[in-house]
């Protein structure tokens, strides 16, 4: 590390600096905890160093585990969400899809591999319910927006340090890098797209100078790695974001848009535009990207085909090896209704469903500014997701959502309270409330 030597006591000091987050979460505050995941969640790459030691591989579910345990030693609890019986049923209705498909004999995987993936994939709704619980002040809330901006900056910066010796005069896919989510591009895109359209809608509910600066900064690096990090699918989600942020917030980005749309080939740079036009090659055939996912849906459909109501069993495609050496649809529409069936698909939409649902409602019923733009920010995550999956599974992994399940924990809180205004004041404006009121300002005289 600069040249001192002392790199070698990096990885020792993140496993103490973890272990201890462990610990002030179950004895002192279960924030801290979640502090920490909000900070490391997208860090593949940087938790990679502590692997090799005792339980390194599993600290990201040490730290739920830990806030989750803090938060019961304090009796606290979830906050009551719309989210919180689909995600129950998700759980569980996941867990037997898995039990499901040990049954299947064309796997080439153990049942265990398989239920490390189920729970690493789980702790994307307990990410939710840990912040949901262990928030508990307007402060807590803060500082954990605040956070998520740093990480988000974290993210940007890493990704850009690791291309910036890269000629991006013309496009070359050898210059596609996965930045520090260690996922490939494409997921490390769809990141980027979905936390710029959040970036996006908080501009302006942050009121101090160094919180502001710091939100600008995230934003025009999540901008840039989101250019560089070539998905076309990301670019697609992130423009049907700004397309309903300006139908419902920001009239300015509609000519701002039209701009664009007519001169896109002329404002991009020459990388991103050849990018986006190789679909199809100079004789008008589909380029190898695009024809091996073809390819994979009509097989998927034959798949679907024998068990459409259950599917083959959560995780199971990737081990079929049903298209050379491809294990993934590279759409998680089909991926979720070969594996898990209608039921499995019915279930997701219904998650992105409630997504939308508490974003929207909390974007609309509150005069609060950072409230409001929590929720409109929510709403722009929510069609970007809803898109991106559509060139891919960006949706089953800790790096590219763990933030987006937090923050939808933090919405959780935001309609809590707003609940608890309105209920204060209902009770205020009733005939008991009044009763008690007179009551009160009687006996202070006396």
């Amino acid at each position: 590390m600069l040249g001192t030597g002392l790199g070698v006591y990096i990885p020792v000091a993140l496993y103490v600096a973890f272990l201890v987050g462990c610990l002030l979460s179950i004895a002192w505050r279960p924030t801290i905890g979640l502090y920490i995941l909000i900070l490391v969640m997208p860090q593949q790459r940087l938790r990679s160093y502590i692997s090799d030691m005792p339980l390194g591989k599993h600290i990201i579910l040490l730290l739920l585990l830990a806030i989750l345990i803090g938060v019961l030693i304090r009796g606290q609890s979830v906050r009551p969400s719309k989210l919180n019986k689909i995600l129950i049923v998700f759980v569980v209705f996941t867990f037997i899809s898995l039990c499901w498909g040990a049954l299947n004999p064309y796997l080439s995987s153990p049942t265990l591999e398989r239920f490390y993936h189920w729970k690493d994939y789980m702790m994307l709704p307990g990410f939710f319910f840990a912040a949901s619980a262990s928030i508990r002040t307007r402060k807590d809330f803060t500082t954990a927006l605040v956070l998520i901006c740093l990480s988000v900056l974290l993210v940007g910066r890493s990704f850009a340090l690791e291309i910036r010796q890269h000629d991006f005069s013309h496009f070359d896919e050898n210059k596609r890098d996965s930045g520090p989510l260690g996922l490939g591009s494409n997921n490390t895109a769809a990141f980027e797209a979905q936390m710029s359209l959040f970036l996006l809608a908080l501009v302006g509910s942050l009121k101090k100078r160094s919180i502001k600066l710091l939100l600008y900064g995230s934003l025009g690096l999540s901008v840039f790695c989101l250019l560089f990090a070539f998905s076309r699918g990301a670019y697609i989600g992130f423009l049907a974001g700004l397309i309903a942020l300006a139908l419902v917030k920001r009239p300015i980005l509609v000519p701002i848009g039209l701009v664009l749309l007519l001169a896109w080939q002329t404002v991009l740079p020459v990388a991103v535009v050849e990018r986006i036009t190789m679909t199809e090659d100079e004789g008008g055939q589909l380029e190898e990207s695009a024809a091996s996912r073809v390819e994979l849906w009509k097989d998927a459909l034959d798949l679907i085909a024998a068990n459409p109501l259950f599917g083959s069993g959560y995780d199971t495609y990737e081990y079929m090896g049903r298209i050379g050496s491809l294990r993934d649809t590279h759409n998680f529409y089909v991926k979720a209704t070969v594996e898990t069936g209608l039921i499995g698909l019915l279930i997701f939409l219904a998650i992105l469903a409630k997504f939308f649902q508490m974003g929207w409602t909390l974007f609309r019923r509150t005069e609060d500014s950072m409230f409001s733009s929590l929720g409109l920010g929510m709403v722009l995550c929510t069609i970007c997701l809803a898109i991106v999956n559509l060139f891919g599974d960006r949706w089953t992994y800790l790096e590219v959502n763990g933030l987006v399940w937090a923050l939808f924990g933090l919405a959780a809180y935001a309609h809590y309270e707003l609940d608890s205004v309105a209920l204060a004041a209902a009770q205020k404006t009733s005939v008991p409330g009044i009763l008690a009121a007179f009551a009160e300002r009687t006996l202070s005289r006396v």
